[in-house]
């Protein structure tokens, strides 16, 4: 039980870690603005935003998903409840 707890909560650091990632790096990132084109082809303004605001959603999602992981796993898993076990499971797939 404790492998566990201590496998979920890093799997939920290491999503939270993603969610940060997202939420505050420069949009577009390193892979998409490769995706996008060349340096003398910058997106525009309406993409720039378009994009920005899936960075910033998408990594709301990932931190709070990670964060009900870490909970559900310092919480309820410790105490030996094998329903919230497969619960974060389940919200780990998703």
């Amino acid at each position: 039980m404790v492998l566990s707890v201590v496998l979920f909560c890093l799997a939920g650091l290491g999503a939270l870690v993603m969610g940060l990632k997202y939420s505050f790096s420069p949009v577009p990132m390193g892979c998409h603005a490769e995706m996008l084109g060349s340096e003398a082809d910058p997106p525009s303004d309406g993409l720039q935003n378009v994009l920005t605001g899936l960075y910033r959603a998408f990594g709301g999602a990932l931190s709070g998903l990670s964060l009900a992981i870490i909970i559900l796993a310092l919480w309820r898993i410790a105490a030996g409840l094998e329903v919230v076990l497969v619960a974060a499971l389940i919200a780990f797939l998703l």
